[in-house]
């Protein structure tokens, strides 16, 4: 992406170009429908899950978890959502104008309905039933256990892919290329890592969270939130009349 900002203080502009070509969100739809075929049955994928599951847990150290367990709020999607809201609450006041609201309001209804699935995936977690005692294997943490559980794909990886690309969409012109490269890389990093070591989940459903985040913020995107017809506005404000493309 290139840095936008209006010249124009009353005007709001979100950061970046409608993507033109729709490669990314094939490639980002096709990894999540590979990764969800190969969790059907104890596949290699599942093997590989259950190999570093194992591997993380067998190397705790209290240090290391209470700062995981800290590291794991990098991806807890409330505090990111209401982060989100005030940040686009302020840009509104700003610049006049409640678009700023709409791509965090549509973010929000996309994320919610897509994780609503993963109650219908049932699958267990790697630390199950009690969350204490790993004895989950391979045969055990396919999808459609039939336990009621939720952890396919992962709220925490999505929430990471959503959010911090949502700041970056926000704002992202105000900031330098490496903080927005620091936003859009570190966290998903962080709360992976975190949620690994912890045996909260396994290393597919992150994968599998990251991939469905960024296709909802690719889409978010799409929309050229700083021409969408509103008429109703703060006072005076406009939105750009023309935005480049991207591949």
């Amino acid at each position: 992406m290139t840095a936008v900002w209006s010249r124009d203080e009353r005007r709001w502009v979100p950061f970046g170009a409608v993507p033109r070509r729709w490669w990314a969100e094939a490639a980002l739809a096709a990894g999540f429908a590979a990764v969800t075929v190969l969790l059907l049955w104890p596949s290699w994928l599942v093997d590989v899950d259950v190999a570093v599951r194992d591997f993380c847990l067998g190397h705790h150290a209290t240090p290391l978890f209470w700062t995981a367990r800290v590291l794991t709020f990098a991806g807890q999607g409330l505090p990111l959502s209401l982060i989100c809201l005030g940040l686009a609450a302020w840009l509104s006041r700003r610049h006049r104008t409640i678009r700023p609201l709409l791509p965090v309001a549509a973010a929000y209804v996309v994320l919610a309905l897509v994780l609503g699935v993963k109650d219908w995936m049932d699958r267990v977690p790697p630390r199950f039933p009690t969350g204490h005692a790993p004895y989950v294997d391979a045969a055990g943490s396919v999808l459609f256990s039939g336990q009621g559980a939720s952890s396919y794909p992962s709220g925490h990886g999505a929430n990471t892919a959503v959010w911090y690309g949502l700041i970056v969409l926000l704002c992202g012109a105000a900031l330098s290329a490496t903080w927005r490269r620091v936003l859009l890389v570190a966290p998903p990093l962080v709360s992976l890592s975190a949620q690994l070591y912890l045996g909260y989940h396994w290393l597919s459903d992150s994968v599998a969270g990251y991939l469905l985040g960024w296709l909802i913020i690719r889409a978010v995107r799409r929309v050229p939130w700083d021409r969408v017809g509103l008429s109703a506005r703060f006072g005076r404000g406009g939105g750009r009349r023309g935005r480049g493309a991207v591949d």
